[in-house]
């Protein structure tokens, strides 16, 4: 599997990027993807937290993320979304600690999907 994500890692820039059901375990390496404006990483195997470097993907130019149906349990500081018009996090294991319960709200005010999750706190 991280062939995979390397090979992910070494193509060429664009802008629309779907790898949903793809049975991911990780986040691929998306960093060198300065012109992506719409992700979809939907309903894969992905753990853990969501990676700081995920909010600068495209280079401010990002629109829409959907991260929802994985097993993503919190995000790492700082997370900056300014440009994403959709952020889906649902069915997701979220945990709402005092810094996820402030990304919840701020979701939530939103209107960001972030419903089935499991919140604490």
């Amino acid at each position: 599997m991280s062939d995979n994500i390397s090979l992910v890692s070494n193509l060429p820039k664009f802008s629309y990027l779907k790898l949903a059901s793809c049975k991911l375990h990780n986040f691929p390496d998306l960093r060198n993807q300065t012109r992506l404006q719409y992700l979809d990483l939907s309903n894969n195997i992905i753990e853990g937290n969501i990676p700081t470097w995920i909010w600068e993907v495209g280079n401010g130019k990002l629109s829409y993320m959907n991260l929802s149906h994985n097993r993503l349990t919190g995000h790492q500081e700082p997370c900056n979304f300014p440009n994403l018009s959709v952020l889906d996090l649902h069915s997701n294991l979220l945990v709402h600690t005092s810094v996820d319960f402030v990304l919840y709200r701020v979701l939530h005010c939103l209107g960001h999907g972030v419903r089935d999750n499991k919140s604490k706190g």
